[in-house]
């Protein structure tokens, strides 16, 4: 199995999953989150079981998960 030129074990993906899942219930701050990229990183960790606030002095370029904080 291949990814962007670098192999990866079953074990080394084991081993990512298990990271992923011990974000369940982590709060986190994502700074710029009310650009695309921040805006998104605050959707992929909210699904993952995070506890997520998004903070930027703009806002968001769509609409935001219910769930997640926002402060501007």
């Amino acid at each position: 199995m291949s990814y962007v030129g670098t192999e990866y074990s079953f074990p080394q993906l084991s081993r990512l999953t298990e990271k992923l899942h011990s974000i369940r219930g982590s709060k986190i701050l994502v700074t710029g989150g009310g650009g695309f990229f921040g805006l998104h990183l605050g959707h992929l960790l909210h699904t993952l079981g995070a506890i997520v606030t998004l903070t930027d002095i703009r806002q968001p370029v769509q609409d935001v998960y219910s769930g997640i904080r926002f402060i501007q």
